[in-house]
């Protein structure tokens, strides 16, 4: 037999783990916990977070006031974010094409084997298009240099030599 308000009380305190654990979880770029950073101070129990607002050892130094610990673990922040993108933009590089260039691209055949056609024996490559605009950074609008109307969009596409 359970006692109602046991019942109670455990779901309303049910997400109190979770939060307390991210509070006090340190994040790698500033090597500081939320609540130090927000707070000044780490809650060491849930009790603290209720009663104890500021330690008894509680120091005017430069660290404790707001300010200086935000700027601190702004700087941080940036410092991790820009080492981040340096990695992931060391593969990268910018699109070569501007609008007007000749550029072919690829053709995905699917297989036509009821027809007795091999995909692989297929065009591999489109005939020679201009690029009408781009779409997003690699994604380009082409168009048929005879027919004025846009063709179609493409991702994957090489130069062809320009009159």
């Amino acid at each position: 037999m359970s006692h109602k308000g046991l019942s109670i009380d455990a779901e309303r305190t049910k997400g109190m783990d979770q939060e307390i654990r991210e509070l006090v979880a340190p994040h790698e770029s500033h090597k500081s916990t939320a609540s130090r950073v927000l707070l000044g101070y780490d809650p060491i129990q849930p009790i603290n977070l209720e009663w104890e607002i500021f330690s008894t050892k509680w120091e005017e130094d430069s660290g404790q006031y707001p300010h200086g610990r935000w700027e601190r673990s702004w700087t941080e922040l940036k410092i991790a974010h820009e080492a981040v993108a340096k990695r992931y933009n060391q593969t990268r590089y910018p699109v070569p094409y501007k609008v007007g260039d000749k550029v072919v691209h690829r053709i995905h055949q699917p297989s036509k084997a009821a027809d007795g056609i091999a995909a692989k024996l297929c065009y591999k490559w489109s005939k020679p298009t201009v690029i009408e605009g781009f779409l997003t950074p690699v994604t380009v609008q082409l168009k048929d240099p005879k027919t004025d109307p846009p063709t179609r969009k493409a991702c994957v596409f090489e130069d062809v030599q320009k009159d």
